[in-house]
């Protein structure tokens, strides 16, 4: 037992409270370092109906994730870090950063309905008490992690640091792997739930696809493998030598699309807590930890690793990160990123300018609904990429816009008529100031122009299409009042 440990399970019998259940106004705000390091996870037994668990020193080869080795995805060295210099940096953590002294705060808060969610072990403090049952699939495990640590951590997070107030952990969310993995994020939140970044990556695959056998064949991987030139990469022979290094290349795709570096990796049963290097070419991992381990806990951990993800922790000398390796600079190639079947949308900041999208920060993610408009990387793109956007915007409820976002075909498409109508223009000699695009419900979508001529509206109007391929002349009009009232 460390000096630290020591000292909290020694306040906790001094204080008695050990021996009987906590009254209701003795919560975990009264004392945030101590309840932290108390907060033990709730055992988590699986449901009757979930799949049966490979055997015990076993890995279930179920971890089948449709990943394959590709171009750019340059993982050169892995290694493990023992445990004692990241538990002593935990430690020090919490000394520095974790009032002992009763914060003067409403536990849960009233307005936010945030609240501490983990209970004691040995009921020091009082936490309401919670009931999710007993998980049988993917996304009640996953209600575990999220309603059990992660809750807890980010009202912990909102209590001990001001600036992450706008800083949330996200809602799960699936991709073409969406019965072995979900992905929950420490997002920036600027607007309406949108992320404006992300910090921190939780990978959550269920037990019986990622058994302890197979978390310690993770940690114990040392490399990820490149692309092998001679093969094409849609070769059913291109493929992974095994699971762990299929996670492994899931994990640094998830990362490098959100551009993060710090990730966790859990089952609920147990945790591993990664780090990638600035150009992911290396990678560092704790030890495995269980979710019933004391010392420290993985609350502390996770505390420790989000704060460590914003660079909050103040002393450098105990930070924990990939030392001693020189990273690659990432070429054209290495930056390509495998592509992922959902994305959220940031809206574009608001500009006086015609075409805002110009303006706004490469590799912007896109909601739920597939890839071809992200990572614009000059004008004329992102140009192309507004005007793709303002064609779906549906303005039925005229207090909020809502962005319908098409898919891949449709946005080709749409691409292409907007090409041959900026053509078009170009050929009128006339240059586009404004252009709003009116999409009402159950009928055609009506646009206005300014700053253009009525000949160059009459051969627009020629090219710009509906997504049937049908020519729509009345889309493009020079009086604004033709457009009918909602």
């Amino acid at each position: 037992m460390s000096f630290y440990s020591g000292i909290i399970r020694g306040w906790s019998k001094l204080d008695g409270s050990s021996r009987r259940p906590a009254p209701k106004n003795m919560t975990g705000v009264k004392n945030l370092r101590v309840y932290i390091a108390l907060a033990a996870l709730p055992e988590m037994k699986l449901g009757p109906g979930a799949p049966a668990m490979p055997e015990p020193g076993h890995r279930s080869h179920k971890n089948a994730l449709s990943v394959r080795p590709k171009r750019g995805r340059k993982l050169n060295g892995i290694t493990l870090a023992e445990s004692d210099p990241v538990d002593n940096a935990i430690y020090d953590f919490m000394r520095c950063h974790m009032p002992t002294r009763p914060l003067d705060v409403a536990e849960p808060d009233t307005a936010t309905g945030e609240g501490l969610t983990v209970p004691c072990s040995d009921q020091s403090f009082y936490v309401p008490p919670k009931v999710l049952g007993q998980p049988s699939d993917l996304n009640r495990i996953t209600k575990w992690v999220y309603d059990y640590p992660l809750a807890t951590v980010q009202r912990i997070m909102h209590l001990t640091f001001g600036q992450t107030r706008q800083w949330e952990f996200s809602e799960p969310v699936s991709d073409i792997d969406h019965h072995l993995v979900k992905t929950i994020t420490w997002d920036y939140i600027i607007q309406d739930g949108m992320a404006a970044e992300s910090s921190l990556v939780v990978i959550v695959q269920p037990p019986w696809i990622a058994s302890a056998k197979d978390l310690e064949s993770f940690v114990k991987c040392d490399k990820l493998p490149p692309l092998d030139a001679t093969k094409d990469h849609n070769s059913p022979f291109n493929e992974f030598e095994n699971n762990s290094q299929r996670l492994w290349a899931k994990i640094w795709d998830i990362c490098s699309r959100r551009r993060c570096h710090h990730w966790v990796l859990t089952t609920y049963w147990g945790w591993v807590f990664g780090v990638f290097s600035p150009g992911r070419a290396y990678a560092q991992v704790c030890p495995i930890r269980a979710f019933d381990d004391t010392e420290p806990t993985v609350m502390e951990h996770l505390l420790y690793w989000v704060a460590l993800s914003m660079d909050l922790n103040e002393r450098e000398e105990v930070q924990f990160g990939v030392d001693g390796v020189e990273d690659i600079v990432m070429d054209d190639d290495a930056t390509e990123v495998p592509e992922e079947p959902f994305y959220r949308l940031l809206p574009p900041p608001r500009s006086e300018s015609s075409w805002s999208a110009a303006t706004r920060r490469p590799g912007t993610l896109f909601e739920d609904r597939g890839a071809g408009l992200s990572d614009i990387e000059d004008d004329d793109e992102a140009d192309e990429a507004e005007v793709a956007q303002m064609l779906f915007f549906s303005m039925g409820n005229a207090s909020q816009e809502k962005v319908v976002i098409p898919t891949e075909e449709h946005a080709a498409l749409v691409r292409e008529n907007i090409a041959n109508w900026r053509a078009q223009l170009a050929q009128g000699g006339n240059q586009v100031t404004s252009y709003h695009v009116y999409a009402i419900p159950g009928r055609s979508p009506y646009a206005t122009l300014s700053t253009v001529s009525s000949s160059t509206v009459s051969s627009a109007t020629s090219v710009v299409k509906d997504l049937g391929g049908t020519a729509q002349g009345s889309w493009l009009s020079s009086q604004p009042e033709a457009i009918p009232e909602e």
